[in-house]
């Protein structure tokens, strides 16, 4: 039985966005509208692919439309060439969409902890011909920060808890991250800017219920031999990320190509020019 007052095609659920102003911008709206919702759900969701709610099937999880839209918007201006990380990326549907922003030569990335849903992603976006987004199974809390490339913009699709804005340190000058951090009892939607190396400017959004990123089971670490001694110092300086926890892996940037070129700084072109 058809559930009245639900979109029933995905022009009409972006139709639905751009009325509340969810969307505002004709770029975010165009990308909307050139990735279906419904091919990143299971085939027997019916409107409800479309309906501004979240969605969840097993490990599968949709946040509602509203919430990605207004992620969109928050990240923009989104232009040719910029990177993105997605941590808990899960279907690959804001990937796509960001795709649309970014191009298919851009580093394009998402995270997720379950193998089964970064199978699932890349099967969706490999149907609609993004064979460019890597999607990587791996928990955030173990990604290296000192060893992974800096993105332009990234989107936390999960909240994170209140020790992890070390991953403010993802980020380019410049560069731009949407996502839900809890305080206290409650969660806030936080857009963030790194403006130098060292200063972030933060804007809450509001306040958002999102599931939480998963944290691994910490390893114990053995004390060090003296309290008082240089190494406790030093090490206490170099530690990044939640205590106990080891980082198991890092993202890099796409290899070099001639197509990805034009990304790069006039001064490495011109060296590249001269050796080829």
């Amino acid at each position: 039985e058809e559930m009245r007052g639900l979109p029933a095609s995905n022009v009409a659920m972006v139709d639905d966005l751009v009325r509340s102003g969810s969307l505002r911008s004709p770029e975010c709206t165009a990308a909307f509208q050139a990735v279906d919702r419904q091919h990143f759900w299971p085939s027997d969701s019916g409107e409800l692919a479309y309906a501004d709610m979240p969605l969840r099937s097993g490990r599968l999880h949709l946040s509602a439309p509203h919430i990605y839209a207004k992620a969109l918007e928050s990240l923009t201006p989104l232009k040719p060439g910029m990177s993105f990380l997605n941590v808990g990326s899960g279907t690959g549907y804001f990937n796509s969409i960001i795709s649309e922003l970014i191009g298919d030569v851009a580093t394009n990335h998402g995270v997720d902890i379950w193998p089964e849903t970064v199978s699932h992603a890349e099967l969706r976006c490999r149907q609609l011909g993004k064979t460019n987004i890597e999607f990587t199974h791996g928990n955030a809390y173990q990604l290296n920060i000192t060893q992974t490339m800096r993105y332009d913009r990234i989107y936390l699709g999960a909240c994170a808890n209140s020790r992890s804005k070390y991953l403010y340190r993802l980020l380019e000058v410049g560069g731009i991250l949407i996502g839900p951090f809890q305080v206290g009892h409650t969660q806030q939607l936080r857009r963030v800017v790194r403006q130098t190396e060292t200063q972030f400017s933060v804007e809450v959004l509001g306040s958002v219920q999102f599931a939480s990123l998963i944290e691994p089971t910490p390893v114990p670490v053995p004390p060090p031999p003296s309290p008082n001694s240089l190494f406790m110092s030093q090490q206490s300086q170099q530690q990044v990320g939640l205590p106990g926890v080891p980082f198991t892996f890092s993202l890099l940037e796409r290899p070099w190509t001639p197509e990805r070129c034009w990304m790069y700084p006039a001064s490495f072109r011109r060296t590249v020019a001269m050796g080829l």
